[in-house]
């Protein structure tokens, strides 16, 4: 639902958000379909239906009329991302079209944000050292995963995503935020204060962040069979107590 200038509310159609979605793509990819039947609105139908499907490129060929197929999708995605340049690339295109597209009085003011991490489970084959595949722990019959992250804020109950990134196999939960926020601030983001998920909890962004102008909230991870921050799990009533973990690379934390 939308609404107009006059406070009236206006309902979306799906053919309307169709358009938007091929426009915002058509903006951003940029794919070569010389000497090919199809167009490039073809290749953005299936990559759109199995996103909001949530299927494999193969199933959204197969749902579609006279789609390509998905050898063809998959040629051309990987046309797009040959070279990790063009992933870097790809990436600053999405983040400045991101925050692009937000209302205009959005970050006006300090907010506050959260950062998330979303593993995509990855059942395939990949070089041990593939960068764009992360062990973790076993979910969805797999323990391999493409992980991404992501940061947003929400006013009045909407959710605005601010950036997305690659959380690739060499870099640290650090490096991961680091990416996250310069590319908020960059947009213009003024925290009020920051949410993190239990992947963030990691002393160097304890320490990385224990300077800065706004708090942050981050669950801490339960680990060590009866010590460590374990032994914080008694009772039942919740309350507030210090924990203090020691690390030869960033001291007392």
């Amino acid at each position: 639902m939308t609404r107009r200038k006059d406070n009236t509310k206006r309902e979306i159609r799906a053919v309307e958000i169709h358009a938007i979605v091929q426009e915002v793509m058509g903006e951003v990819f940029a794919i070569d379909m010389e000497g090919s039947r199809f167009e490039r609105k073809d290749i953005f139908d299936v990559l759109i239906a199995a996103a909001v499907e949530r299927i494999t490129i193969e199933m959204a060929c197969e749902l579609l009329e006279d789609a390509p197929s998905a050898n063809t999708v998959r040629s051309k995605v990987r046309e797009m991302l040959h070279t990790e340049d063009a992933l870097s690339d790809l990436e600053k295109c999405v983040n400045k079209m991101l925050v692009s597209r937000l209302p205009g009085k959005l970050l006006e003011n300090h907010l506050p944000a959260a950062a998330d991490m979303t593993e995509i489970p990855y059942h395939g084959e990949h070089e041990e050292d593939d960068e764009y595949v992360r062990r973790s722990k076993a979910k969805a019959g797999t323990s391999h995963f493409h992980t991404f992250g992501t940061l947003y804020v929400i006013k009045k109950h909407k959710r605005y995503t601010l950036a997305v990134t690659l959380y690739r196999r060499s870099d640290t939960p650090l490096d991961l935020l680091k990416r996250l926020l310069d590319r908020g601030e960059e947009g213009g983001l003024q925290l009020k204060r920051l949410y993190l998920d239990r992947g963030f909890d990691n002393n160097g962004v304890v320490d990385y962040l224990k300077d800065k102008p706004f708090p942050t909230i981050l669950p801490l991870v339960v680990r060590g069979a009866k010590g460590g921050s374990r032994k914080l799990m008694t009772g039942r009533k919740s309350r507030q107590t210090t924990y203090t973990r020691q690390r030869q690379k960033y001291g007392a934390l």
